[in-house]
């Protein structure tokens, strides 16, 4: 299944269990990011997209401009850094290029803010994004070691 459905699917699973907020957040809203940013702001399962980012800060400024417009983002302006786009997410999928990337968004190295220490217990994190199945599997138990939940969902651009 393409992303946004996966993402769906969880959303749709915490409203199963009760919960009636569902919000979303984007990190790399690139061609293939920005596309499931927009489906996923579009659809009415997510009740908000609270961020998306990225290093481009023209993409994050459009999606931020997007999600206003169709009600599912209330911030005043579009998130300055990784904190504030994931500030209140129930998921967060992460759209990068590379494994490395990948690392550095959601572990972080030295005092740059990641994924893990930005997110509250009980969110769920999709890394979309091509990955070796061994990254995968360590960075599961980080995430299950911080309370949040890892999925591997990769996506095909062809």
């Amino acid at each position: 299944l393409p992303s946004q459905f996966s993402v769906i699917y969880i959303l749709k699973m915490a409203e199963s269990r009760g919960k009636t907020t569902r919000s979303i957040s984007v990190i790399g809203v690139g061609n293939m990011g920005g596309s499931i940013a927009r489906n996923l702001i579009d659809s009415p399962c997510s009740d908000s997209v609270v961020g998306s980012y990225d290093v481009v800060q023209s993409l994050v400024e459009e999606l931020y401009q997007y999600a206003r417009k169709a009600g599912k983002n209330k911030s005043e302006r579009p998130p300055a850094g990784v904190a504030s786009a994931v500030e209140g997410a129930d998921c967060v999928l992460v759209v990068l290029s590379t494994e490395d990337q990948c690392a550095q968004l959601c572990f972080g190295t030295g005092s740059s803010v990641s994924l893990i220490s930005s997110m509250r217990p009980g969110s769920c994190v999709m890394v979309c994004s091509t990955v070796s199945s061994e990254w995968s599997r360590r960075a599961a138990k980080k995430f299950e070691g911080a309370g949040i939940h890892f999925v591997d969902c990769p996506v095909s651009g062809g």
